[in-house]
């Protein structure tokens, strides 16, 4: 059954906190109070970008030597993006029906390269461990959970969009809640999945961390790379079934209770044979403002920008860069346990990107 695969990582998350402590507790933030600063932990969404490395959101902050972090963050998010073609094509409908793989292959790209269209809800669960090495170093691994599927958000975002006068898009010519991908490719190659693939594991990632000289004890600055290892199914699209490796430059700066996440970074992407990209390198950016709300609340608001790794393909706003803002709220319980919640929304170009997401987090630090 679907939940398994969040059961199992949250009974892995609490066999974790067995673990002994191995140093002493580092003080607190002045001002925000409590221990874990920084962004909220929300990678790129999007259902056709999961088997890329994609970095998370993250402060320049350093565990000291012997802590471990654990994370476990549960996202939800449901993507409707398409070629204006086939956008063209559902609109007149006035009645909800099917959307079949010899009616994609027959609608005209109007002039684009290719054609796209990607339907359905993805459900991610990810384990997130790191461990302090010493000297400004930092160790993590990323293993993700896999779960693509028709979801129970079709209704509601419908109603929303009627509510506040939004097009629809074609979203109802047809059916709600189902998982559908169609890419084509410039050269005529062609990608159909439907129905949705069993639970998976997806690609693993590792970290290394280095702490960076800052210029005032209200700065932290640091440098990560990451390794993807294909551990994933190319096939179902949990995984790109090539190593993918990359860099990012961390700022975070602290004025009193506030403070400011910022990051650049740069990926290169094995080649996707699957979804036919190339070998290339993707940029992207991130910043946040942290606030604190009490002694152990702190409201964010964040954004990312990333290149798309479609871009090659030339085909309509899939090749364009995604935007994106998350809003949530972060709530420390002693000196060990943040949880937060949150919500994003896609920004300036709506059709390379997931549209909205309700995100849940949960770190331990020992």
């Amino acid at each position: 059954m679907r939940w398994r695969h969040t059961l199992g990582i949250t009974l892995g998350m609490a066999a974790l906190t067995c673990f002994p402590a191995t140093a002493q507790e580092s003080p607190q933030k002045e001002g925000l109070r409590f221990f874990d600063t920084g962004p909220l932990r929300i990678r790129e969404q999007f259902l056709l970008g999961q088997g890329f490395l994609a970095f998370e959101p993250t402060s320049a902050d350093v565990l000291d030597r012997g802590r471990w972090q654990f994370d476990l963050v549960q996202n939800v998010t449901n993507t409707w993006v398409q070629s204006e073609a086939v956008e063209n094509y559902l609109a007149p409908r006035d009645a909800r029906g099917t959307l079949t793989l010899e009616e994609l292959r027959a609608i005209d790209p109007e002039g684009e390269l290719g054609l796209y269209h990607a339907d359905g809800e993805l459900h991610r669960s990810s384990l997130s461990i790191r461990r302090g090495l010493g000297k400004g170093l930092q160790l993590s691994l990323t293993i993700p959970v896999l779960d693509f599927q028709g979801g129970l958000a079709d209704s509601t975002i419908e109603g929303f969009h009627d509510t506040f006068g939004l097009g629809q898009s074609g979203r109802k010519g047809i059916p709600r809640d189902r998982y559908r991908i169609y890419l084509r490719d410039p050269s005529g190659q062609e990608l159909f999945r439907e129905g949705g693939p069993s639970v998976g594991i997806g690609d693993i990632s590792l970290g290394l961390k280095a702490r960076l000289p800052a210029p005032s004890p209200s700065w932290q600055l640091a440098i990560e790379g990451q390794v993807k290892l294909p551990t994933g199914n190319e096939e179902d699209l949990y995984g790109s079934g090539a190593v993918d490796v990359g860099t990012q430059l961390l700022a975070t700066r602290y004025y009193g209770r506030s403070c400011l996440h910022a990051g650049v970074g740069a990926i290169y992407l094995g080649a996707n044979e699957t979804l036919f990209t190339g070998d290339q390198v993707v940029l992207s950016a991130m910043i946040g403002w942290e606030r604190a709300w009490g002694k152990t609340t702190s409201i964010i608001i964040q954004g990312t920008a990333s290149q798309s790794p479609f871009r090659d393909l030339e085909i309509g706003q899939l090749k364009d860069v995604a935007y994106l803002i998350d809003i949530g709220v972060k709530k420390g319980f002693g000196q060990r346990w943040v949880t937060f919640m949150a919500l994003s929304e896609n920004l300036v170009n709506y059709g390379s990107s997931a549209d909205v997401g309700l995100h849940f987090g949960l770190t331990l630090t020992r």
